[in-house]
This record gives C-alpha cells, structure tokens and sequence, in this order.
C-alpha cells in the first residue's frame, strides 16, 4: 500500500511535470519533487513526454496533493507509520 501512495504522488506529480505544465502545475511539482528529495526518495525522470497543457482543474489536483505530501511525515511517505500512511493516503484521495 504505501508504494501505492508514493507511486502515485511521484506519477501525478512528474509526469505532469514531464509533460510541460507551468504556474499551478509546475509550482506543485516542484513541491512534490523538493518534499521526496527531503525524504531521501531519488528523483528519476527518463524520456521525453509530449507537451501538453495543463488545466486549472489540473494545477488544483496537484496543489492538493502537494499539501498532502508536505503535510505527511517522511514516515509515512516511506509507508513505516501505516497510521501517517493511511492519512496521507486519505489526504489524496480527497483530493479533486
């Protein structure tokens, strides 16, 4: 479960960063990648996506879901406090 949450966070996060989101979405990428990169998880991006442009209801998601990564422990992030894991997977999961 908790390689879930992170998979997810990561996918959302750089693919939409992959695909050349800029204000909201680039804004929250950078947040999600500065929040694994303090929690010692390794950011790797490989290929090239296609450009592509990114909504306002995407840049919404992904705040969200950046709020929920800065608001969980590395703990849980890593899946080591299932508590702080389940809450953050919650936490994305409200996210719309």
């Amino acid at each position: 479960m908790r390689h879930v949450w992170i998979g997810l966070s990561l996918v959302l996060g750089l693919g939409l960063l992959e695909l050349g989101c800029k204000d909201a979405c680039q804004t929250a990428t950078d947040r999600l990648e500065a929040r694994f990169e303090e929690c010692n998880f390794p950011i790797v991006t490989s290929g090239a996506a296609a450009a592509t442009v990114c909504s306002a209801a995407d840049g919404e998601l992904l705040q969200c879901n950046a709020d929920c990564a800065e608001s969980a422990s590395c703990e849980a992030l890593r899946g080591t406090d299932t508590q702080g894991a389940a809450d953050y997977g919650k936490c994305n999961m409200d996210c719309k």
